[in-house]
């Protein structure tokens, strides 16, 4: 039995084009008992959606994907599939109070900051 399926927390879909970041987030959403699916583009995000529908309850998506904006995938996925986001981004939203349909946690972050902020969206 692994980690995942003893703590039973469940899937998160992390959208992001960097390699770097996405080994960073699945290592430590993984340790604390997530299964974590990376999807590098909007397109394979579609399809691991397919695939894991009702294994994801989180969507963590980077603000800044070179061929479909982070918020305009995760407006998709959303629609879809209803399921909660996470923004994540290297470049500050100035002035922009908190969304609720969309909190967004600034890069760089430590990996307890990215686990307590999924952990608190999650409940």
């Amino acid at each position: 039995m692994n980690v995942n399926e003893s703590e039973g927390k469940g899937g998160i879909l992390l959208i992001e084009d960097d390699a770097f970041v996405q080994d960073v987030v699945k290592h430590h959403l993984s340790s604390q008992g997530y299964e974590v699916w990376v999807a590098s583009d909007p397109e394979a995000a579609r399809r691991m959606m397919d695939e894991h529908e009702h294994d994801v309850r989180l969507l963590v998506v980077d603000s800044g994907l070179p061929v479909q904006s982070g918020e305009s995938i995760a407006d998709e996925l959303k629609l879809r599939f209803g399921k909660r986001v996470l923004l994540i981004s290297g470049y500050p939203r100035p002035g922009e109070p908190e969304d609720e349909e969309y909190p967004f946690l600034q890069k760089p972050f430590t990996g307890s900051q990215l686990v307590e902020r999924v952990e608190e969206l999650l409940g």
